[in-house]
C-alpha cells in the first residue's frame, strides 16, 4: 500500500509542479517580507 500510496503522489506532484512552485516563491517572498 506504501509504495502505491508514494507513486500517486508523485504524480500528482508533476501535474502540480507549476502550482507548487509558485506557491512556494510566495512563501519565500513572504518570508523575506517578514525577516
Amino acid at each position: 500500500m506504501k509504495e502505491e500510496e508514494e507513486e500517486e503522489e508523485e504524480q500528482e506532484e508533476e501535474e502540480d509542479d507549476d502550482e507548487w512552485m509558485g506557491a512556494m516563491q510566495q512563501v519565500v517572498i513572504l518570508h523575506r517580507i517578514q525577516f
